[in-house]
């Protein structure tokens, strides 16, 4: 039930200073849609298809997390047309060629100008995970809740057949146990006074930064087992819950999803390998125990990965405004007023403040 609380308040904050950074974690690159017209704006290159910037940007903000040179393609009047734009020199969310702009105004929208001028307003296509959210087929507060027992539920069904009874019991006395008194307590009127007292107990000045270190100890939870294993591979699944915890709080989802997604199904799949061919005979249960416990942690790693793509998927829909840049807002007044194009009016508005780069100096 704490945890809910804390994943309530998480979904329902205010913009942090990430959300109002110039530099804000989420890439251009995607597919958005109007009523009249579809964009998608490609990476340029195979490197720059890895999104690498989206993830590390939040780490190191001297990483521009917009890749530097795009591809928009787009159909028209019956035929499909590519462009490459580069991101404009000085500005963050704006990029050009000869004839096209493209303009990110929020993590939703892009404004694309065509080449006679004409503003399309476009929005992001919105990705499956968020429809079935929004339709509430889908609640992300149970999933946090109720996943990991669930899956604790199928590795005691695979103990008990593979003969571990007891500990299979154990288990789904627990996970039964602990699904009960949940149903039960989120029933009482009293548990929202509760939480509502536990969520004000830490000082106004340093609540923010307490609960933030409650998360992230939260998030490190899963590893228990794994360190309790003592072994080698034990320490690296706890390793990899302690790095994902770290990134999440750190606001980098989509690199922690692949840090737990990939580290848990690989350390997972390598504990069942040690539990079914070296650790199952009778003289050797206390190493199958441990492979056990091993896989459990993992397991739950994995499980959480789910939870930071989510994570990930949200932040693209987050409709904070950006700024618009200043050559951007310079340029169109220039443009309606001498109609030499918008492409052309942000070369000669970048000319006029002293920014203009090789780019723009052959365009003019």
């Amino acid at each position: 039930a704490l945890s809910d609380k804390l994943n309530m308040q998480s979904l329902e904050r205010v913009a942090t200073k990430l959300d109002t950074a110039k530099d804000y974690p989420v890439p251009v690159i995607d597919t958005f849609v109007s009523p009249t017209l579809t964009v998608t704006v490609a990476p340029d290159g195979l490197i720059a298809a890895t999104q690498w910037r989206s993830f590390v940007s939040p780490l190191f903000r001297c990483v521009h997390h917009h890749d530097p040179v795009v591809k928009i393609k787009w159909k028209a009047d019956g035929e499909k047309h590519t462009e490459t734009v580069h991101r404009v020199e000085a500005c963050d969310n704006l990029w050009d060629n000869d004839e096209y702009v493209l303009q990110k105004v929020s993590n939703r929208e892009v404004e694309f100008y065509d080449k006679r001028g004409q503003l399309h307003r476009l929005f992001r296509k919105t990705p499956f995970f968020w429809v079935i959210v929004e339709r509430g087929y889908f609640n992300r507060n149970h999933f946090r809740m109720y996943a990991p027992m669930f899956v604790l539920l199928g590795i005691s069904a695979l103990l008990f057949m593979s003969g571990d009874r007891n500990l299979a019991i154990i288990i789904l006395g627990l996970v039964c146990g602990s699904i009960v008194v949940m149903i039960v307590a989120r029933r009482m009127n009293i548990l929202n006074e509760v939480m509502s007292f536990i969520r004000n107990l830490p000082p106004e000045r340093i609540r923010g930064k307490f609960w933030t270190g409650a998360q992230l100890f939260a998030g490190i939870l899963p590893c228990a087992p794994a360190f309790l294993a003592q072994t080698n591979v034990g320490y690296m699944a706890g390793c990899v819950a302690i790095v994902g915890a770290i990134m999440c709080s750190l606001q980098a989802y989509g690199l922690a999803a692949l840090v737990e997604g990939g580290g848990g199904a690989a350390i997972a799949g390598y504990s069942m390998y040690q539990r079914y061919f070296l650790g199952e005979t009778a003289e050797n249960q206390a190493a199958a125990s441990v492979y056990t416990a091993q896989f459990m942690a993992a397991v739950l790693i994995a499980v959480k990965a789910i939870d930071s793509f989510m994570e990930n998927q949200e932040m693209l829909m987050k409709n904070v405004v950006l700024p618009k840049d200043k050559l951007m807002k310079a340029a169109q007044p220039t443009d309606s007023a001498t109609g030499v194009g918008l492409s052309n009016a942000i070369a000669l508005e970048a000319f006029a403040r002293g920014t203009v780069s090789k780019r723009l100096l052959v365009r003019l």
